[in-house]
């Protein structure tokens, strides 16, 4: 009887530090989780005209260690044409990481994010309505900085350079378009590259 609840007591107590355990580490890798949100443009470098996107981005940030931290994020730019009827987005989904050179209240980093990048189109005229969408693997590089508001609280500023996988369509689209010349393509596609900046808060849960 005395060693079975020898048993039951040693029993409990390991359970009791095996919860302890498992909250303790649950808890620490939840404090390593932050939210970010903020405001985003973007300006496509390899156009004639220069049309800014405006728009917003939002992420969920995992700190790996105190100079690593990935993330993964949602941003959402549009461009509407004055003149008519055009509305355009560009929705990069994409995860990245981000090396910090300091871990003091000021952090200076650089990073590289990869993802898919939706462009949807609107169009209208007084005939018809028409819209369509495409969506490529792009890659963008970007450099940055952090300033610690509080502890929990930063601000960020990026600066980034979107690289968008598209050149072969664009060839392809063009090579089976009808025109009137019926001219064969003279001058390569390039794949989309757009400048971005993005500027927000991150909140993180420590």
């Amino acid at each position: 009887m005395f060693e079975l609840c020898l048993t039951k007591s040693i029993l409990m107590k390991n359970i009791l530090f095996i919860t302890v355990t498992m909250l303790f580490l649950s808890s620490a890798a939840f404090s390593q989780f932050g939210v970010k949100a903020g405001f985003a443009i973007g300006n496509p470098l390899n156009k004639a005209t220069s049309d800014l996107y405006l728009g917003f981005d939002f992420g969920i940030t995992y700190e790996i260690s105190e100079k690593v931290q990935a993330e993964v994020l949602f941003e959402s730019l549009m461009f509407k044409e004055k003149n008519y009827i055009l509305k355009r987005k560009i929705m990069p989904i994409t995860v990245g990481v981000e090396y910090r050179f300091l871990t003091e209240k000021i952090q200076p980093y650089v990073g590289l994010n990869l993802g898919i990048y939706n462009f949807t189109y609107e169009y209208a005229d007084f005939i018809a309505e028409y819209s369509g969408s495409e969506a490529y693997l792009g890659v963008s590089p970007k450099v940055g900085i952090s300033v610690d508001l509080t502890n929990k609280i930063s601000i960020d500023a990026t600066v980034k350079y979107h690289l968008v996988f598209d050149k072969n369509d664009k060839n392809k689209n063009f090579n089976e378009s009808e025109n009137i010349y019926d001219m064969p393509l003279l001058i390569e596609q390039k794949n989309t590259t757009i400048f971005g900046a993005n500027v927000g808060l991150i909140y993180k849960f420590n």
